[in-house]
């Protein structure tokens, strides 16, 4: 199945602009695929119907309301993607995550 090429079972995805439209998208489909997601976006409110969508999916979803514009901010999104609560210890130089900002392509997160 062309599904089993893209399983990212057990790694850790962050989705920034995951509040609505494609960004919110990803994030259901990176669940579906295996991965545990942090969801970021301005709003909170429209976080949480996506959290329940990849909590749906049988993976944890952690949610940072953040405007990434903030530097403090960024910052507190790249400490949950490192280590979300409860998540397996990653090993040093293992890179865990995908970056995806609502319609930009995904890339892996430097460090992680």
């Amino acid at each position: 199945m062309i599904g089993d090429l893209f399983r990212v079972a057990g790694r850790v995805a962050v989705v920034t602009g995951a509040g609505r439209g494609l960004g919110a998208a990803a994030a259901v489909a990176l669940a579906q695929a295996g991965a545990d997601v942090v969801i970021s976006a301005r709003t909170g409110e429209q976080l949480a119907k996506v959290a329940q969508e990849v909590e749906a999916a049988g993976r944890r979803a952690v949610v940072v309301p953040a405007d990434l514009s903030d530097l403090d901010a960024a910052a507190g999104l790249a400490a949950a993607a490192v280590r979300p609560a409860g998540h397996r210890r990653q090993q040093r130089g293992r890179r865990d995550a995908a970056a995806v900002h609502g319609d930009r392509a995904a890339a892996p997160v430097p460090g992680v």
